[in-house]
């Protein structure tokens, strides 16, 4: 799980990780952190931190416009929804197997929790990796949170064989 010391560290991940109008600031990843901390998780790679993870829980995610909202709005302690909010592997580590790591210990921690389901969402340039790992597009491409994005689900087939 990542620490309020390891922000700097996530921070320029972030910033190597996504186009600048798709960052994250320093103060959401805390944010996220504080509202969601067992949803926030680093991958080591000899020591190093090489990609995270953020997760919040939904009570609903039927549409776009149902998580269109800050993260604090969306987020429910209480939420039987396990939205994976952003996965951010920096750019010299990418293509190396990491998101999958980071994916496959969400759906995990999703499992652990009781969450009925597990969402997400993606812009059109990464849809292509989330259909090779057999996910369902639940929404056309809309304007979301500045940029075009859909709203993706891990399908029920796939989420009940986690371990």
């Amino acid at each position: 799980m990542a620490t309020f010391a390891d922000l700097d560290e996530l921070y320029n991940i972030e910033l190597s990780a996504f186009p600048q109008n798709r960052q994250a600031s320093r103060e959401v990843l805390a944010d996220r952190m504080k509202l969601f901390g067992k949803g926030f998780f680093v991958l080591l790679v000899d020591g190093k931190i090489v990609a995270f993870s953020t997760a919040l829980l939904l009570s609903n995610a039927n549409s776009l416009e149902a998580i269109d909202k800050t993260d604090k709005e969306v987020n429910s302690q209480n939420g039987k929804i396990y939205y994976l909010r952003s996965l951010a592997v920096g750019k010299e580590n990418q293509s190396k197997g990491y998101g999958k790591l980071l994916i496959a210990h969400h759906l995990k921690n999703a499992k652990k929790m009781k969450s009925e389901r597990v969402v997400f969402t993606c812009v059109p340039e990464v849809e292509e990796y989330y259909v090779r790992l057999g996910f369902t597009r639940l929404t056309d491409f809309k304007p979301f949170h500045g940029n075009s994005e859909a709203l993706w689900e891990v399908p029920k087939s796939i989420y009940a064989k986690t371990h």
